[in-house]
């Protein structure tokens, strides 16, 4: 059977109100506000132990970069406001910048220039000669180059690595194009489809040319924008020294144009 406490109608709990003689003393203080009051007490209380014991253990020896750029005023720590740069040391940042800047251009354009001629070799056509001495001008009518080389007519441009149709040794291509694979039971060089050699490796020259040529691009777009900025730490240090200047006009994308008037003497 449940309990018919819940069921009674009771009166609702009230405090009493500060007394009329002590209004002067503002609200009276309930149960709610003095716990308020104790767990604020208590928490400080805690956090002084901690600060006391660290102040027990601390090691006179320790330093922080921090103290240097911070001090305590009325009891507060404050960081130091540092005075702001001359304008001999602003000219002296930019000349580092753009030393560092310059230095890193001129690597950037060596690259640029060393892999244009790489470039311009992989364009070219193949270099690569194979010279056959022969004693006597019908010797070479009758030269068979196929027979010669004991390879197939479609390998005959290859200056090095050809596979002989004849020899137990076999030459297959592996991932890189080339390699040799000793077997007793593959078939001969001639049986195999060698047609498909050359597709597969032109796709791979051509995957290679491609990222070699975005490479050129990026350097060259770096190359630019190293050029832009060295432009404008240049305007930058001219603007710190003395002298009027006069801003110009400048076309959208372009750098800010400046005069500097020049004064006459007396």
């Amino acid at each position: 059977m449940s309990s018919l406490k819940n069921l009674v109608k009771t009166r609702t709990y009230r405090e009493r109100a500060q007394p009329a003689a002590r209004k002067n003393l503002g609200l009276l203080e309930k149960k709610k506000d003095y716990k308020l009051r104790a767990n604020d007490f208590h928490r400080k209380q805690e956090a002084l132990k901690v600060l006391q014991e660290k102040a027990a253990f601390k090691n006179p020896d320790e330093f922080y970069y921090k103290m240097v750029h911070t001090k305590m005023q009325d009891g507060v720590h404050t960081g130091r406001k540092e005075a702001p740069p001359s304008a001999d040391d602003l000219k002296a940042f930019k000349k580092e910048d753009a030393s560092y800047l310059n230095t890193k251009r001129q690597a950037e354009a060596r690259k640029i220039e060393k892999l244009r001629a790489t470039l311009h070799e992989v364009d070219a056509p193949a270099q690569n000669k194979h010279t056959v001495f022969i004693d006597s001008k019908e010797e070479a009518k009758d030269l068979d180059l196929v027979e010669h080389f004991d390879t197939p007519a479609e390998l005959l441009s290859r200056a090095k690595h050809r596979p002989r149709r004849n020899s137990r040794t076999v030459q297959t291509v592996d991932s890189r194009g080339w390699g040799y694979l000793p077997s007793q039971n593959v078939p001969a060089v001639n049986e195999l489809h060698t047609s498909a050699l050359p597709k597969r490796l032109a796709t791979k020259a051509e995957k290679s040319r491609a990222a070699k040529y975005s490479e050129l691009t990026q350097r060259e777009e770096r190359h630019r924008k190293m050029a832009r900025t060295l432009e404008r730490i240049g305007i930058e240090k001219a603007l710190l020294g003395k002298g009027r200047v006069k801003k110009l006009k400048g076309k959208d994308g372009e750098l800010r144009q400046y005069k500097w008037r020049q004064e006459r003497k007396k």
